[in-house]
């Protein structure tokens, strides 16, 4: 549609370069607002707050903390990377733009939707991982000796008559105890692979009867990437069915408003009810993901009706320090959640994942024997399951008990009389009398 337009070929300008109306937000929440050049460093800017007294944490009272500027999903840590890194190189060219200040102990790898790399920190390796690997390299060293007693192929050449029988016979011998070293090692091989099977499906650690496990997400669920491609003019394009298919929906969509039927506030707020209840029938159980800020996740099974004050204090056993003032928080964006409400009432309901306070970390005991992620998974999916059939056979057998009481209370219909009917049946419909 607009790649016929006269300026769809036209070059486009570069960016004019200017002063960058720039905010550095602390993490008390205040702003220090300031004009920059483009041209200069983040750690210039820091400097220049420091200077005025403003910068807090001062750089000067830094002892093993890390400085760290947040711009969108780019994440800037340690003193070299800040004198390294400029806003031009931010594509912060002109205009205004706001730039979040941090520190950062070094224990710590990354922040929670920040891109951008620290240097990690070594972690001691989990002892299922290593029991996983001695298992692999038995299976591949089985598998070597499977291969090596294969018997190797014969290739086809000429025996004459008199000798193809004896040579019949040989071959039969020899194959005799391959083939039984073969299923040998088969059934091996299946027992091997049950028993990893078995290994995977036991990597699940419950850290109480309640069911709660901690788990660490692979990195890879993260790393979204930031940057796209531009798409091209041809792909802006409409064509004479895609408009049609619009107009359509769209029409089809405005008659749907006009010919709604009003609902008063009133309505619309037992409706609401009425579908939480549905939900909390069909769910009483949510399954809570808490993740931290190094990126552990402590999953908790709880009633849906439980409010979300009791499981900061459930939650207060987990961490490794005893913090009483923490916030639990969805993003993005971040919104604080309120603890007077229930699971369901908040919309947690039946499975989500929320956010805790930087400072709160989890024990050392816990975090040095995580459950596997797969099984973490499926034991989520399968308490959900069992929940849902749950209350599908109580709302099925609930049914079938009104069922049968109802069809009880049904009042019998009298039998016609046939006489009457007979009697009448060839009498002119002007001369029967009126029932």
């Amino acid at each position: 549609m607009y790649s016929n337009s006269r300026n769809a070929n036209k070059p486009q300008a570069p960016p004019k370069i200017s002063l960058v109306t720039l905010a550095l937000q602390l993490v008390s929440g205040e702003r220090l607002i300031a004009e920059f050049h483009p041209e200069v460093t983040l750690w210039d800017i820091l400097e220049h707050w420091e200077a005025q007294s403003k910068l807090d944490p001062s750089l000067a009272t830094l002892k093993a903390n890390i400085p760290v500027c947040i711009y969108m999903r780019k994440e800037i840590a340690t003193k070299e990377m800040l004198q390294m890194t400029t806003l031009l190189q931010l594509e912060i060219l002109n205009g205004k733009a706001a730039i979040r200040y941090i520190t950062k102990s070094p224990g710590v790898v990354e922040q929670l939707h920040v891109g951008g790399i620290i240097a990690p920190t070594l972690r001691i390796p989990s002892p299922e991982l290593q029991r996983r690997e001695v298992e692999k390299v038995k299976l591949e060293n089985k598998t070597e000796e499977t291969s090596t007693l294969m018997p190797e192929k014969v290739t086809e050449q000429f025996i004459p008559a008199e000798k193809q029988e004896s040579a019949v016979e040989t071959k039969a011998e020899e194959n005799r105890p391959v083939d039984a070293e073969d299923n040998s090692l088969l059934s091996c091989q299946e027992l091997e692979a049950a028993e990893v099977e078995v290994a995977v499906e036991e990597s699940v650690y419950f850290l109480n009867e309640q069911g709660v496990l901690v788990y660490m997400p692979p990195q890879d669920i993260n790393s979204i990437s930031t940057r796209h491609d531009e798409e091209s003019d041809e792909f802006f394009e409409l064509t004479e069915e895609e408009v049609r298919r619009m107009m359509n929906d769209l029409i089809c969509q405005n008659n749907q408003l006009q010919n709604a039927p009003l609902i008063t506030a009133q309505l619309r707020r037992e409706q609401e009810e009425k579908r939480r209840l549905q939900l909390l029938e069909k769910y009483p159980t949510t399954v809570l993901r808490i993740q931290f800020s190094d990126r552990f996740v402590l999953q908790m099974p709880l009633p849906s009706e439980i409010t979300l004050a009791e499981v900061k204090q459930q939650l207060v056993e987990y961490l490794d320090a005893k913090v009483e003032n923490f916030e639990l928080f969805t993003t993005p964006p971040k919104q604080i959640i309120e603890t007077s409400l229930s699971l369901h009432r908040i919309g947690l309901t039946p499975s989500s994942l929320i956010y805790i306070s930087s400072h709160c970390v989890l024990k050392e005991k816990f975090r040095l024997n995580p459950s596997d992620y797969a099984a973490a998974v499926r034991d989520a999916s399968r308490r959900l399951y069992h929940s849902v059939t749950t209350s599908t056979a109580t709302a099925v057998s609930a049914a079938d008990s009104d069922g049968s009481v109802a069809k009880d209370q049904r009042p019998k219909r009298p039998a016609s009389d046939t006489s009457v009917v007979n009697k009448n049946k060839n009498v002119p419909k002007w001369l029967k009398t009126n029932r």
